[in-house]
This record gives structure tokens, sequence and C-alpha cells, in this order.
């Protein structure tokens, strides 16, 4: 077997190395002691865990000399560059290329994290925290390796969320229920073509956001998401001509925030501009306004007060439309003896706009409760909610006796997978049903959907 030798400076066993030299070369008998590579591996590890470094590096070079791809000694390099102010990354990421195992990639990936977050790279230190998360060996590490991330991520100026999901829906258009446009009190019926029926399919959705805080109250925000869709056989046969594509969306949008927080009270005030693109093709620009207030009256009950002002342009359709939006409403959380924690929310709004078929008030109730127990595999929540809207000054030709109204109830069942997580994402699939009745029979329709949808878990 291949050993190498390191000369005894006159310290206890694993501090007492100094000086080394490789394979059998004859040194002076009393002053050598000859130790094979595991023997070396576990010596320089010690060495580092010691803070002993000036062994630590010599026994990493000295392993390294015998195999650059010795993981552990480019593990132990990486700690040693990391002791001594210098860059550590180069070693980090070679330790995790030759890494052999869960414990050797979840060592060298978080030491490319700390490396990454000695340089004042948080982001990248993030990147690597959560590769560790796909190598984690065991629950522990996992959950300290996720509680490092947090932390890091409180420090972070960038603030980065992903959403991504694809599902099946009966109603992917919002369409009607029925092929007859009937508007209680009005003596005529409408005939609605294909497409504006209910047409089933597969929807997949990515959203992405980002918000960089240049100040402690200050931030930069960004957001890109796109929809895409694939209609069924049935639906194509009910709307002939009609594509997937006629329905995907997509949305860029730029802003910024300033947020002032207290100890009981945050008020936020935003900005945005944004260009929306339907089909493909550019469809309106936005611009918004908002102000968001949110007081805490208990640990338990919150309320929270907004108003939006919003200027859109349409592109193609060439239509002009502002809106200002006022809504208030409270939050209730009730845990304690309950075997989880169930939210209660309300509210109401008001909208006026330039365009009479827009403006509406509306209110809403709503519940939500996550199980604590989790049942095999699963996390376990649930989502219901009741909510009205009236159009006043609703028009179809003609305006309609005591304007549009519409009253609904919607109902979700979420099942998580958190032993699937990957990266510090895991998998969630979610039933969905909304049913809304109307006296514009347009607005009559039923939705019934299943969704995989991948989350945030740290």
């Amino acid at each position: 077997m291949r050993q190498f030798v390191t000369r005894s400076i006159h310290k206890a066993i694993l501090g007492a190395l100094a000086t080394w030299a490789i394979g059998l070369t004859p040194v002076a008998k009393a002053q050598s002691v000859a130790i094979d590579l595991a023997q070396g591996r576990a010596l320089a590890r010690q060495a580092a865990l010691q803070s002993d470094w000036t062994v630590a590096e010599a026994l990493a070079r000295a392993l390294l000399e015998v195999d650059p791809t010795d993981s552990t000694a480019l593990s132990v390099m990486a700690s040693v560059a990391t002791a001594q102010g210098e860059d550590a990354l180069p070693y980090a990421r070679r330790a995790w290329q030759s890494a052999d195992g869960e414990l050797q990639h979840y060592e060298a990936a978080r030491l490319a994290a700390l490396a990454a977050q000695t340089a004042g790279r948080l982001t990248l230190a993030q990147w690597w925290l959560r590769r560790a998360d796909t190598v984690a060996p065991g629950p522990a590490a996992a959950r300290r390796n996720a509680d490092d991330y947090r932390a890091l991520a409180a420090r972070n100026p960038l603030h980065l969320t992903a959403r991504i999901n694809i599902g099946r829906s009966d109603n992917l258009n919002g369409g009607s229920e029925t092929a007859y446009n009937i508007i209680d009190g009005v003596p005529w019926v409408g005939i609605l073509d294909g497409s504006a029926q209910a047409l089933a399919g597969t929807v997949a959705a990515a959203d992405l956001r980002a918000s960089y805080r240049q100040t402690p109250i200050r931030s930069i925000t960004a957001r890109l998401s796109h929809q895409s869709v694939w209609l069924g056989d049935a639906a194509k046969a009910q709307a002939p001509g009609v594509t997937g594509r006629d329905f995907a969306q997509g949305l860029a949008e730029l802003g910024t925030a300033w947020t002032w927080q207290e100890p009981a009270r945050s008020t936020s005030l935003s900005a945005s501009a944004g260009h929306t693109w339907v089909a493909g093709s550019p469809y309106q620009t936005a611009v918004q306004l908002g102000l968001t207030q949110r007081s805490a009256v208990s640990p338990d009950l919150t309320l929270r007060g907004s108003a939006f002002s919003d200027w859109k342009r349409g592109l193609e359709t060439n239509f002009d439309d502002q809106t200002l939006r006022f809504e208030t409403g409270l939050d209730y959380a009730i845990g304690g003896a309950l075997p989880g924690v169930l939210r209660l929310s309300a509210s109401a709004h008001i909208t006026g706009s330039t365009v009479a078929n827009r403006r509406s008030t509306g209110q809403s109730l709503s519940a939500s409760y996550d199980l604590a127990t989790v049942f095999g595999p699963f996390t376990i929540g649930a989502d219901a909610g009741f909510f009205s809207a009236d159009y006043s000054d609703y028009t179809v030709l003609v305006p309609v006796p005591g304007g549009r109204q519409d009253r609904g109830a919607q109902a979700a069942l979420r099942l998580g997978l958190p032993e699937l997580r990957y990266g510090g994402f895991s998998p969630t699939l979610t039933l969905r049903h909304q049913s809304i009745d109307s006296n514009v029979s347009r607005f009559d329709r039923t939705t019934t959907g299943l969704e995989l949808g991948f989350v945030q878990n740290f």
C-alpha cells in the first residue's frame, strides 16, 4: 500500500505534525512516522476540526500529491483557505465533483456555501445550501441545513421565489357552463360560441419573483410569469380553430416598494409597471400604485387595508382603463387546542373604473386549515370560501337589470409530500373546485381541477 511520511514537532499525537514528505524516502527514524492514506485523511480532518491549519494544510497537500481528486483533502483545503481568508470555492467545487456518497457531497456543498458566504456572495451560498439539501444524510442534517439557509436568506438583500405547477382542469378558460347567454329580466337569449364555453385541458404555469433590498425600507422588485395551455380532444371539437396557444399568457413586471416596519404594524408603498402578452402577442401595458397596511391587534388577529390605482392601455384592442380599488379585511389564526392551525379571513372591496363593466363591489369569507399531524408521507390542508361581486353598471348591449350579480363558493384539498423534498422544493397535490352563479348566465360556471405544484420549503 502506498504510504506517506510526516515528521513530528514535539506535540501530542495529532497536533504534532508540521512537515511532511511523500513516499518512502528515508528520514531520521526517531523523527518520522509512516501512515496510510486513510489515516492521513483522518489526521487531516482532525487537524482541521481542531483549527490546526498548518498541520491540516500539510497533510491535505500531501494527500493531493498522491491523488489530486481526493475529496477529503480538497475539503480540508477549502476549510484551510476559508480560515486564512483566501478563496476556498475552487477547492470546495473540486471536492463536490470528486465526492463519493452523500456525506462527502453534503460536506463539500456546505463548505462551498461557507466559502461563498465569506466572499460576500450570499445568493451563491444559498444555491450551495440547496444542493446540500439534495444529499443531506438524514433528517437532522436536513433541518440544520434548512435553518442555515433561512438565516442566510434573512441577511441577503436579494430574495428569489419560484412557483411551478401543472394541472388538469375542466374549465381552463373560465367559460360558461351553458351555450346560452340568459340575462335575468331581459327577454332575449344570446348564443355563446364554443370558445366562450368551458374548455378542458392541461395548464402549466411558472411564476418567478425577485426583490432586492437597497436600503432597510426600499426594495426593487421584478416578476416573470408564463402560462401554457394544451386543449383536450373534446375542447378542440367544441371550439374548432381554437388552440391552446390562444390562452397562453405572459407577464413581465418591474417595480419598487417602500416598507416601514413597526412592532405591531407594517406599511408598504409600491409602484410597478408591467407588460402582458396573450396568445403570443402584446396585449396591454399597465402601471400600478399601491398602499397597504397591516396591523396586529393581537398575536392571532391582524387587520389589513389596501388601496390600488391602475392605469392600463391595450396594445391591440386600443382600450384605456383607469381603476381604483379599495380593500379591507381581517385575518384570524386559531391554534392551541386544535391539532393544527385554522386561519379565518374576511374582506370587502370596492372598485371604480373608467370602464363601466369593471366597476364592482364585493365581499369574501374564507377559511384555511392545516393539520399538524402527518399521515404517512402526506401533510394535509384544506381551504374553503364564499364570495360575492356586484357590477352595478354592467351592460350587455343593454344595461343588465339590477346590475350583474355573481355569487360563488370554492374549496380545495391540499396534500403535501415533504419527504420528497429536493433542493428545498417539495411537491403538492391540490384538488380544487369552484362554482359561480350569476344573473348573467355567461358567468355561470363550475371548475374542477387537479394540480401538481412545487413549493419552496425554505
